[in-house]
């Protein structure tokens, strides 16, 4: 469930700052954390620079943990 939130947190919110995205969540620090070097570890997650984001191997879940429907599905005829 909290890898769920940081998820979606990370694909609605991506230029917060750690500190904000700990405030957003209502989690400590260190259990943030935590979870994204887990998240990371998963490859779901990578860094770049200081920033982290959504791994695009696995944009195909943000219709799934989030509002946005950053996914398009598409037919070939």
């Amino acid at each position: 469930m909290t890898e769920d939130r940081i998820l979606k947190l990370f694909v609605e919110n991506y230029n917060l700052k750690f500190s904000d995205k700990e405030k957003n969540l209502s989690i400590r620090s260190n259990k943030l954390a935590y979870y994204i070097k887990k998240l990371v570890h998963k490859k779901m997650l990578i860094k770049e620079k200081e920033r982290y984001m959504l791994n695009t191997d696995y944009e195909e879940i943000i219709p799934y943990i989030s509002d946005k429907r950053n996914v398009l599905p598409v037919i070939l005829i």
